[in-house]
């Protein structure tokens, strides 16, 4: 599988979820972006590749990649550098925010809940999640009309 096999629109070298940060904005080409919440897995990469369990070991790899949102638009084309421009939330990395996300440390959750730049439905769910209830992550993993 090569790049863009799991439908990421951008593929960057030698970064990882552990060196992102929710709320970095960076400059890329003409644009202005800034890091939103981490991908969640589906269950549409899982059909597209044929392997029932994909979604959920992508999850549970933590490698799961990373939404953008666009705060100034401007061309991008491949080979453009990437440039930080800030960084307000050293702690929350997206490998952190997976781990609050799909692990088990309450507290971590209630934490990231809090961050403002942090998309409202991640931070809904991770308050929920704070207070002990993990909801069912079935459904977005193994996909509707599946069988069991």
């Amino acid at each position: 599988m090569g790049p863009g096999a799991f439908g990421e629109n951008w593929v960057l070298s030698h970064v990882t979820e552990a060196d992102v940060c929710i709320g970095d904005v960076l400059r890329v080409g003409g644009a202005r972006v800034q890091v939103s919440q981490p991908r969640q897995p589906c269950w549409k990469p899982a059909r597209r590749w044929g392997q029932r369990d994909l979604s959920l070991l992508l999850q549970q790899t933590g490698r799961t990649g990373w939404y953008y949102r666009v705060l100034e638009e401007g061309p991008v084309q491949e080979g453009d550098a990437m440039a930080l421009l800030e960084r307000p939330f050293p702690t929350f990395t997206v490998a952190f925010a997976n781990h609050a996300m799909h692990g088990h440390a309450p507290e971590d959750a209630a934490l990231l809940a809090e961050c403002p730049l942090l998309t409202p439905n991640w931070r809904d769910s991770l308050r929920r999640r704070a207070q002990g209830n993990r909801g069912d992550d079935r459904p977005r993993l193994v996909g509707p009309n599946s069988a069991d």
